[in-house]
């Protein structure tokens, strides 16, 4: 009878250690990623800079 009892608990460790990570690895998927200053974002800004300049520039 005790081993059965050990063996059903450990069954229930197992599950429960696997519960929590399918959890964690749920929860990874939401986390908030920092942001990186990446070229494209540079070179996007720069351009449209560069637009708004020329817009202002063709008004006067």
């Amino acid at each position: 009878m005790a081993k059965q009892d050990n063996n059903e608990s450990m069954v229930a460790k197992h599950a429960l250690d696997r519960l929590n990570h399918v959890e964690k690895e749920h929860r990874k998927a939401y986390a908030k990623k920092p942001e990186k200053f990446s070229s494209a974002k540079i070179i996007m800004g720069i351009i449209l800079i560069i637009v708004l300049l020329t817009s202002l520039i063709s008004f006067f």
